[in-house]
């Protein structure tokens, strides 16, 4: 038994069960929100029972699923999150399969990661009393929601600033800064394995790096410094890095690994902070307050160092 004391725990452990190879799989779970196909790596397959409330399920989502081969079905008043597999276990958590849950909402779930013999997957599905989720029953979830849709407020919640995540200090343990220059095109590998998790074959961003340089279900602050300033600092979250062919034009022999970003921002983890015209500012101005080779001075393996983060700090206060 592994306790997931964090949403980012539980979203790696449910890509991780429902990865190739892990046999049968089934998710239980209360709502599937806009975006959800981001969390289910290898959907072809995915048996998946989920309650067709408008307030939480999105018909769209339901759709695209349905599209990429997961088996769906509607279950009134469900409540539970089940995430199992026949090889690989049964997570059972506070998720939902959601941008919530999983992604930019930033809730705060745990969760439970247990042998798949822990749980009776038929007997829980027995209990269900669930119906296939018809064309005719997505439709009636489509209108509800529009109906419901009207007038709804919006959370208001706001990104954090850089002083404010400054203050918290975390580290930088949770992103690494990443200096690039020129630009290179997305890898056959890359896009390969993108395809995997969007048909379209398309992807938001990219980079290369060296091994080792980047994990998984990260973010990347990424910088262009082709001008010999740091220039467009923007977030980029990694859903898979791959090894580059060294017969591809993207191949580089110090950087012979791509990490990309599969799904836009709205469908991962909320970022550390947000990019304003301050923090851009700050970012241009840190050589000169650094020094030359401030990149190799600044940061170890992409994890940007307390002095860096200091002046940034002071040069974005000094522009408030």
């Amino acid at each position: 038994m592994r306790i997931l004391y964090t949403s980012e725990a539980v979203r790696r452990a449910v890509r991780t069960n429902f990865g190739a190879g892990s046999g049968r799989r089934v998710a239980v779970v209360a709502f599937v929100g806009a975006g959800a196909e981001a969390y289910l790596p290898n959907p072809k397959g995915l048996e998946l029972y989920c309650w067709p409330s408008p307030s939480g399920t999105n018909a769209k989502a339901i759709r695209t699923l349905q599209r990429r081969g997961v088996s769906i079905h509607f279950v009134r008043r469900l409540h539970m999150k089940v995430y199992w597999s026949a090889k690989r276990g049964v997570i059972i958590t506070s998720a939902n399969l959601s941008t919530n849950a999983f992604g930019s909402g930033d809730l705060r779930e745990i969760g439970v990661l247990l042998p798949s013999r822990s749980v009776d997957i038929e007997k829980v599905i027995r209990s269900l009393r669930a119906i296939p989720a018809t064309a005719d029953a997505i439709r009636d979830l489509e209108h509800d929601a529009r109906e419901i849709e009207r007038g709804r407020p919006t959370d208001g919640e706001r990104p954090r600033t850089f002083p404010e995540w400054f203050d918290e200090r975390p580290n930088g343990s949770e992103w690494r800064l990443m200096p690039y220059e020129g630009l290179v095109g997305a890898s056959r590998a890359l896009r390969a394995v993108a395809k995997q998790d969007r048909p379209d074959r398309k992807l938001v961003d990219w980079l290369n790096c060296s091994r080792g340089q980047v994990e998984g279900d990260e973010f990347l602050l990424t910088i262009n410094c082709t001008s010999g300033s740091p220039r467009t600092p923007r977030w980029m979250f990694v859903h898979r890095i791959v090894r580059v062919k060294s017969d591809e034009r993207a191949y580089e022999r110090r950087f012979a690994y791509q990490a990309g970003q599969v799904y836009p921002l709205r469908s991962c983890p909320r970022p550390p902070f947000a990019i304003d015209v301050r923090f851009r500012r700050a970012m241009r101005l840190a050589p000169n307050a650094l020094g030359p080779k401030w990149t190799n001075r600044y940061f170890v393996r992409g994890r940007p160092m307390p002095g860096l983060l200091k002046i940034l700090r002071e040069l974005y206060s000094a522009s408030e």
